[in-house]
């Protein structure tokens, strides 16, 4: 039985939740990104005097980000690491998104939405592959479903600031507080064991 077979086939024990929450938790920073372009739109089409068409560019530009970035990281998770591009997609769509309320006008926002899209859509499939290369493959649809209900906890994360925050503070803190995975980086580089099957493929088997 080889390496990955043995892994695989490992009692379900404290390993495993753990890998679930850090990266579910990841997922739930994303949603959270994804929701709160949708809660801020009401107020920042009123603030910018913004047309049909400028609002739809804004959400959007973000899908297209989001589909380039998806295309993208499996090829760069597969050179770089699973949990190296994990890290990097959620600095990537962390500091953007704090950028977007720095935005002076419809073009920069344009831009860093499209770099947030880019993000969010490269950390994606390879948190699902991070997740799927560790757990037994007896349980492992019930972890992708455990894993994709952090997303809805994410949009109840993004359905809170909207309620709470943009009425006192405004749009732009809104963004900024979708800056604050940057600090869950730390939490990814510690709890979050790389790939297997990457290493053994890049020939670091110890």
């Amino acid at each position: 039985m080889d390496l990955v077979s043995r892994i695989q086939n490992l009692p379900i024990g404290k390993f495993h939740y753990t890998l679930l929450w850090v990266v579910g938790l990841g997922w739930m920073f994303d949603a959270m990104d994804t929701g709160i372009i949708a809660f801020i739109m009401t107020t920042l089409v009123k603030d910018w005097a913004l047309t049909p068409a400028e609002s739809g560019w804004i959400v959007s530009i973000g899908f297209v980000g989001m589909a380039i970035g998806a295309v993208c990281s499996g090829a760069l998770a597969d050179r770089f690491g699973r949990k190296t591009i994990f890290a990097t997609t959620m600095a990537i769509y962390s500091i953007a998104t704090a950028l977007c309320a720095f935005a002076p006008d419809l073009k920069w926002l344009l831009i860093f939405r499209f770099i947030v899209g880019l993000g969010l859509g490269g950390q994606l499939p390879v948190a699902v592959t991070l997740v799927s290369e560790y757990i037994p493959s007896h349980v492992r649809g019930r972890f992708i479903v455990l894993l994709e209900s952090f997303w809805g906890l994410g949009w109840l994360v993004a359905a809170l600031i909207s309620y709470f925050i943009i009425p006192k503070f405004g749009w732009h803190i809104a963004f900024l507080m979708g800056g604050l995975p940057l600090i869950y980086i730390l939490v990814i580089w510690k709890k979050l064991p790389e790939s297997i099957p990457y290493l053994i493929n890049r020939g670091r088997v110890e």
